[in-house]
């Protein structure tokens, strides 16, 4: 392939994902904070028929439902329709606030749920929409103590956005029947847990979090004494977090950590550290996280070495502009984002599809797409179109800890250059954003004369 026609491809991919990143804002708008009568009347299924609905912000802030019953003929109050984060606004699923629309007769029981708005991720937003799990809830008075793994069967892999909705539609139903009916019902006598299975143990956040500290201290073990377990921990990491757990990095967790809008600890505590130690991580070694822990980097690492002798090397020229391309996406799409609050970022990255077998025509294409090309051009995705690895790298300029060439023991050979994964070594150096510390240059180098050192300047190391 000549050089002109890689970088027209490579190009036309970029508008492509433009195109679909603006599809993708285009349907993550979400509907007004609003329950009008369609709404209401799957909210009151059976034999009644809905007729007006009137909005009320005594006591507390409701939708008085009217209707006829079938069998009398005057209009009379069906029940009350609420919003449940205008009941309580400080329940939070894993990217924010779950807006549950719910509908409660003058008994004080659930009649119907539905799901208006949202900021989840697309694969687990299906599942807590489903009519499945929201019908789990019609009939629950004050009385149910809806709790996930008792008398609620909970996601898994959604545990947190699930029980979210459960802890939203529990409070809510005592406002309503305290404030609304004068029922002061019990106080939600819990329940006997179900005995965990043995996938749930293993996707337990304890667990999870035990792993992380596993795979952190064998990725600096390897990376700073060169020990060759670099392709056990990819392979742990595509099959536990990516396969298993749908742990990963994402543009969601940039959005939440500079809107502030962090996730409650006591449902969410593995959140915390897992961003928490990624960013630390970074902070003083740089781009660790990218060359040992990113599921999807390591899933496309693993099928280029799969498939030998189909490798393509993008010229360095090019290569050079294409990397630009990542951070333009991250400006462009946190920019989208804080202006269409609603848009869901995980729907432009692959993870989600390529993980969780879940997604539409477009996500198919783009997870495809990148695994096709993933086979000629090593860390497709990361190296061009990553905006999470752009953010990281951005943070990388920065990190204490950085690989240094010792002028006076490099041959300059350019051995180091052609075994780079991103091509971030040339005749000016290294440049420390784009490495994502593979080692593979200090594998290659015979004089020893790559190693971690404390940084002292910006940007490039020493010249080669």
């Amino acid at each position: 392939m000549s050089k002109k026609a890689a970088s027209l491809f490579l190009w036309a991919l970029f508008i492509v994902t433009l195109c679909y990143c603006h599809v993708t804002v285009r349907q993550s708008s979400g509907p007004p904070l609003l329950i009008d009568r369609d709404l209401a009347v799957g909210l009151f299924p059976g034999d009644c028929t809905v007729t007006r609905v009137e909005y009320s912000e005594k006591k507390i802030p409701h939708f008085t439902v009217f209707g006829l019953y079938r069998r009398l003929a005057s209009e009379e109050i069906l029940g009350y329709a609420v919003i449940t984060t205008q009941l309580v606004p400080g329940e939070r699923g894993y990217e924010g606030p779950i807006q549950v629309a719910l509908g409660i007769n003058r008994a004080g029981s659930v009649t119907g749920a539905r799901i208006l708005r949202h900021r989840e991720t697309a694969s687990y937003a299906m599942a807590i929409e489903s009519d499945w799990f929201l019908g789990q809830f019609t009939g629950k008075t004050p009385d149910d103590p809806l709790i996930l793994g008792g008398d609620i069967d909970g996601i898994t892999g959604a545990t947190v956005s699930a029980g979210c909705v459960a802890r939203s539609i529990k409070k809510s139903i005592a406002l309503v029947n305290r404030e609304l009916l004068g029922k002061t019902g019990e106080t939600f006598p819990e329940t006997v847990k179900k005995p965990l299975s043995f996938f749930a143990y293993l996707l337990h956040p304890l667990t999870k979090l035990a792993v992380l500290i596993l795979l952190i201290f064998l990725a600096l073990y390897d990376y700073v004494l060169q020990r060759k377990l670099r392709y056990v921990i990819l392979c742990i990491s595509v099959v536990y977090f990516g396969f298993l757990a749908g742990e990963f990095l994402s543009l969601s967790h940039l959005r939440t950590l500079l809107t502030l809008e962090l996730p409650v600890f006591a449902y969410t505590y593995f959140w915390f550290f897992y961003t928490g130690f990624i960013i630390i991580l970074t902070g003083f070694y740089g781009r660790v996280y990218c060359g040992y822990l990113c599921p999807f980097g390591a899933l496309q690492e693993i099928v280029y070495a799969a498939v030998p002798n189909t490798k393509l090397i993008i010229p360095r020229r090019i290569d050079r502009r294409l990397k630009y391309i990542k951070y333009s996406l991250l400006a462009v799409i946190l920019s989208a984002s804080f202006v269409i609050p609603t848009v869901d970022l995980s729907r432009y990255e692959p993870f989600v599809t390529g993980f969780r077998l879940r997604g539409g025509i477009l996500d198919w294409v783009l997870v495809s797409s990148v695994l096709a090309i993933g086979v000629f051009v090593i860390r497709f995705w990361c190296r061009y179109f990553c905006p999470t690895g752009a953010a990281l790298a951005l943070l990388s300029r920065f990190s204490v800890f950085s690989l240094r060439m010792e002028q006076t023991n490099c041959s300059r050979c350019g051995a180091c250059g052609l075994a780079c994964e991103t091509a971030c070594i040339d005749g000016e150096g290294i440049k420390n954003s784009e490495c994502i510390r593979c080692n593979e240059c200090r594998r290659v180098c015979r004089k020893a004369g790559i190693h971690i050192s404390r940084r002292k300047e910006r940007g490039r190391t020493h010249a080669i």
